[in-house]
């Protein structure tokens, strides 16, 4: 069976580009807020995976101290 790739233009890490070029009229600042607002998102689970990290790694420090 023959694989269907979407265009360059059309593909999830494009995406964020590709909404930037396309023209949203009034809704545009709502989208842009919102792209923001993910991002923040992201940023902030990155943050919390770090720090849950460094905790289970003290945690095992602690337990193998012990």
């Amino acid at each position: 069976m023959a694989s269907i790739e979407a265009p360059d233009n059309l593909r999830f890490h494009n995406s964020r580009s590709y909404l930037a070029r396309m023209s949203w009229g009034p809704a545009s600042a709502s989208i842009h807020t919102l792209l923001a607002l993910c991002d923040q998102i992201k940023t902030s689970l990155a943050d919390a995976t770090q720090t849950q990290h460094h905790l289970a790694d003290a945690i095992v420090e602690q337990a193998a101290a012990a």
